[in-house]
């Protein structure tokens, strides 16, 4: 088995530096990261869209992170987010 390549990399929260950010594999692999550079937990695709547009709370080593608690000066443009998790954004208004 070959390494694996990151396809991309967003900030989910942010605060005068990266607090959660995430790195997507492919389609079906994200894997969130914290402060200290700890794996939070590894999600599909289903699971990263109920992270940050549901109630799903995950579970690190410094805390829980509960998206929808957290101001939006901290996240990314919700666009550009749900982009990044594979959401057709076509006729949505942001």
């Amino acid at each position: 088995m070959g390494k694996r390549h990151i396809l991309s990399k967003m900030n989910l929260l942010n605060s005068e530096g990266p607090v959660l950010w995430v790195y997507k594999y492919h389609d079906d692999e994200y894997v969130v990261y914290d402060k200290e550079n700890g794996i939070v937990d590894i999600l599909t695709q289903e699971k990263i869209q109920e992270f940050v547009h549901g109630d799903l709370v995950l579970n690190g080593e410094f805390g829980s992170y509960k998206y929808s608690e957290y101001p939006g000066s901290m996240k990314p443009n919700l666009k550009s987010l749900d982009e990044f998790i594979g959401i057709d954004t076509t006729g949505k208004t942001y």
